[in-house]
């Protein structure tokens, strides 16, 4: 829990959902769910893990996943221990991605076993942990589900909203790309204005959102990870916004909140015709990146 006189961290807010909606559905992803009790219970896990590695306070972990649960788990472990996140956008080049890890000073890459072949040729020295799927033939790369072997109960390390949680990196069109820090404060003010901007993003609604924009990125953290515990959603995670896969979530989910850009959007209306799947249930969408067209 916060300290008296402090606001809550990202980590407290997942740790209070824990307490207040310990059943509801978190995140979701390929047919696989956690609750808010599950996800807090698994992320103190995976921080005692990382401090097994000597992860601490301030120490840099870059993060080289798909949406996927533990991406998730893995941002919020980090979180917990008032260490820093610094995710790694997985259309980056070996040579760019050894940039960042070197740029952002990460002790520690975690990879998804579909990226863990580029990501094992930028570790160098680092420290690398890989998830899911069959990563043996990666060398000296631990695997994810160890760090989960540990014990469950909560972390007694207390986080203040003014210190960094994340490297934000850009794109580097103009340049090397450049790490912006955010804090605990700044991920609170983000998901304040769009709650401020989108009145319906409400605890007491039981949303269940759409989140198909990749997570490295500031707008798909802010719309979906950072915000849902904020008000106690469901996320349904894509690892890629394929017509396939947009067209199973149609299919099985009642979306409430759909953030994206133009052209996502226009698969989703595409899919929702011809299959005859009502999208009366969205309360909102926010676009970006893109003008959306007139008509």
């Amino acid at each position: 829990a916060a300290a008296p006189g402090r606001r809550m961290s990202h980590g407290d807010q997942l740790a209070r959902n824990a307490r207040k909606v310990p059943d509801r559905v978190a995140f979701e992803y390929n047919g696989h769910s956690l609750s808010y009790r599950e996800l807090d219970a698994r992320t103190n896990r995976l921080a005692r893990g990382l401090q097994t590695l000597g992860v601490e306070r301030g120490d840099r972990v870059a993060v080289l996943m798909l949406n996927r649960l533990e991406l998730i788990e893995t941002y919020f472990a980090v979180l917990k221990l008032g260490a820093i996140v610094a995710p790694v956008n997985f259309r980056l080049s070996v040579a760019e991605i050894v940039y960042v890890l070197d740029d952002s000073d990460a002790t520690v890459l975690f990879a998804d076993h579909l990226l863990a072949p580029r990501a094992a040729q930028a570790t160098g020295s680092r420290t690398l942990v890989v998830s899911g799927g069959d990563h043996e033939d990666v060398e000296q790369a631990i695997d994810y589900d160890t760090l989960l072997e540990t014990d469950d109960g909560s972390l007694d390390i207390d986080v203040d909203e003014n210190e960094p949680a994340f490297i934000m990196y850009t794109s580097g069109t103009t340049g090397k790309p450049k790490g912006a820090e955010l804090t605990h404060e700044n991920l609170r003010a983000n998901v304040t204005q769009g709650i401020a901007w989108v009145p319906t993003l409400r605890e007491d609604i039981q949303h269940v959102m759409l989140a198909a924009l990749p997570m490295f990125h500031a707008y798909g953290l802010t719309l979906n990870m950072t915000l849902a515990p904020f008000i106690g959603g469901q996320i349904v995670l894509l690892p890629s916004p394929t017509k396939e896969l947009l067209t199973d979530t149609l299919k099985k989910h009642s979306l409430t909140w759909v953030p994206g850009v133009p052209a996502l959007y226009n698969t989703i209306l595409d899919i929702a015709e011809s299959k005859g799947y009502a999208l009366d249930n969205v309360r909102a969408a926010f676009s970006g990146a893109a003008s959306l067209p007139s008509d």
